[in-house]
């Protein structure tokens, strides 16, 4: 899942998993109300369709864009972030990527918004073993923030699993 935070409007950009409609159960409650808005798509390098692996039936957060030859999968749309968020002024305080290995795609489409620094903070996952199933790995991810005048270092010392890239 990617999230972003702006001031006022917090959009949710989903895929068509399991806890979508929980998700908008949420959502639906009076504290949210026209705070937020559902996008129903995959987030990723390129805009595209991908199978999409549900993950084992009794997690609702363990699914993912899937490796080739995964079983149990279903067609998403993919699309980049910056052809989702065009608006050259928006600002969002916080992206926050959880894409079980997928972080490093979702980056990479997001690259014109990093570029114009309308990122101020990024929180994202190191997952080595599914980020090598889909030929790509954090540090290009790092790479690409770097490259755009961001530091990054993990988000709590000594427990590298979640990073934090920020302009200085």
């Amino acid at each position: 899942m990617a999230r972003l935070q702006s001031q006022k409007h917090r959009p949710l950009l989903r895929t068509l998993t399991r806890n979508l409609t929980l998700l908008k159960a949420n959502l639906a409650q009076p504290q949210f109300a026209n705070r937020h808005t559902v996008h129903s798509i995959a987030l990723g390098k390129e805009s595209s369709t991908l199978a999409f692996d549900l993950g084992p039936p009794d997690q609702t957060g363990w699914g993912g864009i899937a490796h080739q030859g995964a079983q149990n999968t279903i067609p998403v749309d993919v699309r980049r972030l910056d052809h989702v968020f065009t608006d050259p002024n928006l600002k969002i305080a916080v992206l926050k990527i959880d894409c079980e290995g997928g972080d490093p795609w979702v980056i990479e489409g997001a690259f014109q918004l990093f570029e114009r620094h309308q990122v101020q903070h990024v929180v994202f996952e190191d997952n080595p073993n599914r980020t090598a199933q889909l030929g790509t790995s954090t540090n290009h991810a790092i790479d690409i923030l770097r490259s755009c005048g961001y530091q990054v270092a993990p988000l709590v010392p000594d427990a590298p699993g979640e990073l934090h890239a920020w302009l200085p």
